[in-house]
């Protein structure tokens, strides 16, 4: 079994070697408005960077991110009237991403692995929208 990052999957293409150091750098563009102060988005995104799962669990959270509607399938998996930003819907998601995973590795049978392949699309989503580590000028 092959297990990857998640965080380096989302932006390698499909079938490129999948190696697991990546830097924050590589995350989708910053949105206004969601600047965060502090070690706790380090923390989000070293948990993140972190997180090794399947080949064929990533692969599947991918494609998923195609028709992956941020306003419709996060506030269906958070169970929330509204939309948190990007950095709370991330630690949310990891907090349910580990039970997902501890379920699995214990084999236990209430495990779904459609729920979970929907939470780390979610993952994935979020992560791009996370804001870019502000790079000192040389």
């Amino acid at each position: 079994m092959v297990i990857v990052s998640i965080y380096e999957t989302i932006m390698n293409p499909p079938f490129a070697e999948m190696t697991l150091c990546a830097t924050a750098e590589k995350l989708g563009a910053q949105l206004p408005g969601t600047e965060r102060k502090g070690p706790e988005m380090n923390d989000s995104l070293n948990i993140f960077n972190a997180l090794r799962r399947p080949n064929l669990m990533i692969r599947a959270a991918r494609i998923g991110l195609d028709t992956y509607k941020r306003d419709r399938d996060l506030r269906r998996l958070l169970r929330v009237s509204k939309i948190p930003a990007p950095d709370a819907g991330l630690d949310r998601l990891l907090t349910m991403e580990d039970d997902l995973e501890t379920t699995r590795k214990a084999g236990d049978t209430t495990y779904s692995i459609t729920r979970h392949i929907e939470v780390l699309t979610a993952l994935m989503a979020e992560a791009r929208l996370l804001p870019r580590p502000i790079q000192p000028n040389i």
